[in-house]
């Protein structure tokens, strides 16, 4: 409303309607058709101008699109390498695990009489140093009680 509104000013300013030529009393014509010849190029000049900015927003658009299509390919070829690595370190894991509980596997078939015959060999040493700390404990209460008499009977002696 507030354009439109300046513009019929504008014209009423620069065109004088049913103005007349002083000599020849005609309307004044070419005024009206420089005014409107001149709002229809700065029109164009305007329309011109937003063609240009929309091409160049359009390209500008496009070169960001291609740009992001670009980056999601390598993305998208980053993270499919990232998985195969990740895949072939779980398959390279899960082998050598496989290996240890192999060689596990064999070691305990192989040496299982051993480890039975060391826990049985080392049950047979603590029942023996129990047995020997007894017999200790007995010949110290002998020699305890050997040493208590013979100072008893150097006591009655004396007496």
């Amino acid at each position: 409303m507030k354009i439109s509104r300046k513009h019929e000013q504008l014209f009423k300013k620069n065109v004088r309607l049913g103005g007349k030529h002083p000599v020849t009393k005609k309307i004044i014509l070419q005024k009206v058709a420089k005014y409107f010849d001149d709002s229809i190029k700065t029109k164009m000049a305007m329309s011109s101008r937003y063609k240009i900015q929309i091409k160049s927003d359009i390209t500008e658009r496009n070169k960001i699109l291609c740009q992001i299509k670009e980056q999601e390919k390598r993305l998208a070829s980053l993270d499919l390498m990232k998985f195969q690595e990740a895949e072939f370190e779980k398959v390279k894991a899960r082998k050598i695990l496989l290996r240890h509980k192999e060689q596990l596997a064999k070691c305990k078939s192989k040496y299982s009489f051993l480890v039975q015959s060391i826990a049985e060999n080392k049950k047979l040493l603590e029942k023996e140093a129990k047995e020997m700390k007894e017999i200790q404990q007995a010949i110290s209460k002998k020699e305890w009680m050997k040493s208590v008499m013979i100072s008893e009977k150097l006591e009655t002696i004396r007496n």
